[in-house]
């Protein structure tokens, strides 16, 4: 999942919202423009190992449009350029090698 997220940002060098949510977490983390925001979901999955994997095992799906059916996969690291550590949930929509990263939730770990 890590490879396709990937190659996913690197083919469509972009991503998309999954909720409302993921802008104010965005604007939290000082990351205000679109470059801003690419950078940081590239560097974190440079960052994130597959042990990183967070989450229930297996991953739930999404239950509301219009991704509804996609498995959403979390993952929780230590981030060196963030210097925290930080949370990552997203999804994969689309055909293989054609896919389309869907971010759900990128902020620093929650109490």
């Amino acid at each position: 999942m890590l490879v396709a997220a990937r190659a996913a940002l690197d083919n469509k060098e972009d991503f998309r919202y999954g909720n409302l949510k993921l802008e104010n977490e965005f604007y939290q983390l000082g990351l205000l423009t679109k470059q801003q925001r690419f950078i940081a979901v590239d560097c974190a999955l440079c960052e994130i190992k597959p042990e990183d994997r967070w989450g229930p095992r297996p991953p739930g799906n999404i239950s509301f449009p219009p991704y509804s059916g996609k498995t959403l996969f979390a993952f929780r690291w230590k981030s060196s350029d963030f210097k925290k550590i930080m949370y990552l949930k997203f999804c994969l929509s689309g055909s293989a090698g054609l896919e389309l990263l869907v971010l759900y939730s990128f902020h620093e770990e929650r109490p």
